[in-house]
């Protein structure tokens, strides 16, 4: 080999070796400027709202803590135009010093508006895709815009996150609207048999309280039912337990209607069917066991004879608004409770949703209450 080219080849080998040096330098210089966010510049939002805009366009707030341990306000909120929810928290994250991040949050409002007319399911599935988002987080719809309820002050509750949560969670006191979450609306809006139920909020002087039921058709909100109708509903969801019921019962027919309050209420709903998805044919069983709270009849309540008056009388009223109510779901083509569950279980056909919405109409649904007072405390 000259000397030429071996002079060649020991220079090129010194470039390949200088380079493979300077790669990881290059490399780790570059890393440097695209490093994650420490715990410190993480946003960390607790509430989502998402209102309508016009076209298909959405407004999208967030709530988050204030990073100033001496700030006046206890929380940030930033809102944004988007077409789509990952595109306004990119748009969020530009406006607030912080990177937002979704690894606490909490809640989830949508304005009626919004899920009305675009519905819940394409922000939802979003949310449910992020494998930061937890599996504890509230579905909620908000009378007026969700905007309004997270950007307002109320008295005594300075982070608007912690309150929300708190008001969404489990509690006998709301017994009465379900506790839904991103996974159970999923779950029940692609559901064959039921239609999504979620709370429906109302905001109030200086505070947001849990008012109604938000029933939907798919992933779309169609109407509401009352605090009392909820917990009709929770009976015919089989619920163990159920928030005290007042009801007016008819002791005797040419007296005015009597007051009575029953709590510690244990319900079973047992439903049993005929199978048959054209001709469906529902029969619903309930036993309600609870204490008498409060009476404003005139029976001797302490009397076996006048207890089982009172127990009839409660077991046809509660047949009679539960007879109302599935009437109302079937005018309305709407299964909230799933009562068609008790037909595709024993159906051996191919199931068609859509035949089932349509039978379930006309189908014939018979409802049985059995009451048990088990006691009736001091009263009379």
């Amino acid at each position: 080999m000259s000397r030429r080219k071996l002079l060649n080849k020991t220079r090129r080998n010194v470039a390949c070796w200088l380079l493979l040096f300077c790669l990881p330098l290059l490399l780790s210089g570059c890393a440097a400027e695209i490093e994650r966010p420490t715990l410190e510049d993480l946003g960390m939002v607790g509430v989502i709202g998402i209102d309508q805009l016009d076209g298909k366009k959405m407004r999208v707030t967030v709530s988050m803590p204030q990073p100033e341990q001496n700030a006046k306000d206890k929380t940030q909120t930033y809102s944004t135009n988007a077409q789509m929810l990952h595109q306004a928290t990119m748009d969020l994250s530009t406006a607030s010093e912080r990177t937002l991040s979704l690894g606490q949050l909490r809640v989830v409002l949508f304005g009626e508006e919004y899920a009305r007319e675009t519905g819940l399911m394409a922000s939802l599935v979003h949310l449910y895709r992020d494998a930061t988002v937890g599996d504890k987080v509230f579905v909620a719809v908000v009378h007026g815009k969700a905007e309004d309820v997270i950007k307002a002050k109320y008295t005594a509750k300075s982070n608007i996150s912690i309150f929300l949560n708190d008001l969404l969670r489990p509690r006998l006191a709301t017994a009465f609207s379900p506790f839904t979450g991103i996974h159970d609306f999923i779950y029940a809006a692609t559901d064959k048999v039921a239609d999504p139920m979620v709370p429906y909020l109302e905001p109030q002087e200086h505070t947001v309280k849990v008012t109604k039921v938000a029933l939907f058709h798919g992933d779309k909100m169609y109407t509401t039912m009352t605090q009392h109708e909820g917990k009709i509903a929770r009976l015919l969801m089989d619920r163990r337990v159920v928030p005290d019921l007042r009801l007016h019962i008819v002791e005797d027919v040419n007296k005015p209607l009597v007051n009575l309050i029953i709590s510690y209420i244990q319900g079973k709903c047992d439903v049993k069917s005929n199978g048959q998805l054209k001709n469906p044919v529902i029969s619903i069983k309930v036993t309600l066991r609870g204490q008498i709270v409060e009476y404003g009849g005139n029976l001797d309540l302490s009397e076996a004879d006048a207890v089982k008056k009172v127990e009839a009388a409660i077991s046809d009223e509660v047949k009679k608004q539960m007879t109302t109510l599935i009437g109302r779901f079937q005018e309305e083509g709407i299964d909230p409770v799933g009562l068609g569950e008790s037909i595709r279980s024993k159906y051996r056909g191919p199931w068609s949703e859509q035949e089932w919405k349509k039978q379930f109409q006309q189908a014939k649904i018979s409802v049985n209450v059995r009451t048990e007072v088990v006691s009736t405390g001091t009263l009379r």
